[in-house]
This record gives structure tokens, C-alpha cells and sequence, in this order.
């Protein structure tokens, strides 16, 4: 009898992930995973205009910035996501993937407007292979919180011990 041999590959390999999410041959791949790891339902995804960007350049906020490209940012309704594969993740990958975070919230508004209210809401999903070490990224991301109330429009900040 001969046995056929599976092998799988990780999604934290840079081209297969950005193939896996931002060809649109694969929108159905993306749908679904989007439903799995986001509040949004299957049936909303496929109901709205869903524009995907394959390894797209965030926008400078200054002439001598430097360039910084998203894997694969995904934009629907007033939501921005941004998919981003990590082979190993560690503390500069943390800094790396909050400044992502930041650069796509400050270039939606042009300097001076402060109409805060028009942002669009910014996830970032991260897929990591290896998380190294897991304790010391853990307290960091305990430690600053940012929460909005969906309620009242109010940002309220809080700190664990």
C-alpha cells in the first residue's frame, strides 16, 4: 500500500501569505479567515466592497520618513485592516507592528483637521510562527490599553499592574 506524504506549509512564509489573503482569486480565503478573527460575520464580507492591497506602502507622514510596506491591508466600509505574517515574533517585531498601527491612523487625517470622528478603525492581525519571549511581549501589551466606548465616543486609558 502506498501512503501519499502531506506536507504543510507556514503561513509565516512573506510570499505565501501575501498570495494566501491579497490575490483575488483567493477573496473567499480572506472572507473566512476575516470572519474567524474579526466581529464580522461571512455574510456582512461578502456583502460589502472589500479593496485589498498587496504589499502596499503606508503612506510617509514626513519627506524623510522611511518607506513601510504592509503585507496585505484590506479596507471595507469604515475599517482598515492590515494582515501582516511573522516567522518569529519579538520585541522590535512588537514595535514594528504598533508602528504600523500608527502609521495607518496618522495619515487619515490631514495635518491641522482634528475631526477625530472620521477615522476609520484600525485592526492588525499578526500571524506568527514562533513567539519569542511570549512573557516580556505579554506585560507590554497588558500594560497599555486603549479602549473606546462605543456608547459615548470617549477614549478611557488603563493601566495593569
Amino acid at each position: 500500500m502506498i501512503t501519499e506524504e502531506k506536507k504543510f506549509l507556514s503561513l509565516s512564509s512573506d510570499l505565501l501569505f501575501k498570495e494566501a489573503f491579497a490575490h483575488p482569486d483567493n477573496r473567499n480565503i480572506l472572507i473566512y479567515f476575516l470572519s474567524c478573527f474579526t466581529d464580522f460575520t461571512k455574510e456582512y464580507l461578502e456583502s460589502v466592497k472589500i479593496t485589498v492591497k498587496y504589499e502596499s506602502v503606508l503612506t510617509k507622514t514626513k519627506s524623510n520618513d522611511s518607506s513601510v510596506r504592509g503585507d496585505v491591508i484590506i479596507e471595507f466600509d469604515n475599517h482598515i485592516i492590515n494582515l501582516e505574517a511573522y516567522s518569529t515574533f519579538d520585541e522590535d517585531s512588537f514595535d514594528k507592528s504598533m508602528y504600523y498601527i500608527m502609521r495607518i491612523f496618522s495619515t487619515q487625517l490631514d495635518r491641522g483637521n482634528t475631526d477625530y470622528k472620521k477615522l476609520e478603525s484600525v485592526t492588525q492581525i499578526n500571524v506568527v510562527n514562533d513567539v519569542t519571549p511570549i512573557n516580556l511581549i505579554k506585560r507590554r501589551l497588558e500594560n497599555n490599553m486603549f479602549i473606546k466606548d462605543d456608547n459615548n465616543d470617549k477614549i478611557f486609558v488603563t493601566t495593569q499592574p
